[in-house]
């Protein structure tokens, strides 16, 4: 009996030291190239570059936990160390005159359409941090120019993004994210980089969707949808009437018909698109919906003349009252 119960103890005994001693060797080769490990340090004084990367970042940012927003030169070197996302910054703007003071961040990019999705929780947490550090900062706003924008003119960017202290914590949706949490982060290291961490790991859901980028690639390159110029309603396709489906068949030149019976509710969407190379304008417009299993489905897309975007206008005032 006892020969029955050494035998299987020591083969299972013989299998965990098989494993221990593979993790050892492969995190100590791990370590030896300064990558994380798999297992354990083994008793070794050992953190991944990234960690190190990270501590370091948080200790120079609490460094600047007394600075004031009238310190042009700090507050620059801030905006860079908080610059996450790495957009090309062009220089800052200070308002110290009165209250509320304030801080503009301008970046000037190579080409907007690389940068038609700019990423919000990169801004949130730049944010962050910069409301976490000046303390006596009540607004910071975010302007991104390219060689076709005037950067003397305000109105002449392509992305704008304004933040207060209220705005902030609304934007990350995070409840431990508070104004007085935010106020309080610098209290001591510890709560600083408590707030940090919590802060980097925040994610709003991302504003781009599947039914922007398909806008964006029908458009081209050198256009831009108008901001707030979009308009449109539901269109559910079994209640169109026969002139209806017509109508929307010759406009996009697709048999409307083929989606009857299906229970499809559509979205009829129109914009004002600009030509930010030559400053022209025009119209667009998508008659789409989403399926549960393939995603977008864009039953059809057209560029618009000036008749073409006052009939489309007329239905859609019409299907609105409805």
């Amino acid at each position: 009996m006892k020969k029955k119960v050494v035998g299987p103890m020591l083969c299972f005994i013989f299998i965990i030291g098989v494993v221990f001693g593979t993790l050892y060797v492969v995190d100590h080769n791990r370590m030896k190239n300064n990558e994380p490990v798999v297992f354990s340090t083994w008793g070794a004084k050992y953190a991944p570059p990234e960690e190190e990367h990270k501590d370091k970042q948080i200790e120079e940012l609490y460094n600047f936990k007394d600075v004031l927003i009238g310190n042009a030169s700090k507050v620059r070197t801030l905006v860079d160390k908080t610059n996450l996302a790495d957009y090309p910054i062009d220089g800052i703007e200070l308002k110290t005159d009165a209250e509320p003071y304030g801080l503009t961040v301008n970046f000037m990019v190579d080409n907007r359409k690389n940068y038609r999705n700019i990423d919000e929780n990169s801004l949130n947490r730049m944010s962050g941090l910069i409301f976490s550090l000046v303390k006596n900062v009540d607004e910071i706003s975010y302007n991104f120019y390219d060689a076709y924008s005037d950067k003397n003119n305000k109105d002449d960017v392509f992305y704008g993004a304004y933040y207060n202290r209220e705005n902030l914590c609304e934007r990350i949706n995070n409840s431990k994210i508070t104004e007085g949490y935010i106020e309080a982060s610098t209290v001591d290291y510890k709560t600083f980089e408590e707030y940090y961490n919590t802060l980097v790991s925040t994610e709003v859901a991302v504003q781009n969707s599947e039914f922007t980028d398909a806008v964006n690639e029908f458009i081209g390159e050198d256009y831009e949808v108008v901001v707030n110029s979009g308009f449109g309603t539901e269109i559910v396709i079994d209640d169109l009437s026969e002139a209806d489906e017509k109508l929307l068949g010759e406009f996009f030149s697709r048999a409307i018909g083929k989606y009857s019976g299906a229970g499809i509710t559509a979205n009829l969407t129109v914009y004002d698109i600009r030509n930010f190379k030559t400053d022209e304008y025009g119209h667009c417009a998508f008659l789409h919906y989403t399926h549960p299993d393939e995603g977008l489905v864009m039953i059809g897309e057209k560029i618009l003349n000036d008749g073409e975007y006052e009939e489309i206008r007329t239905f859609l005032i019409k299907k609105s009252s409805n």
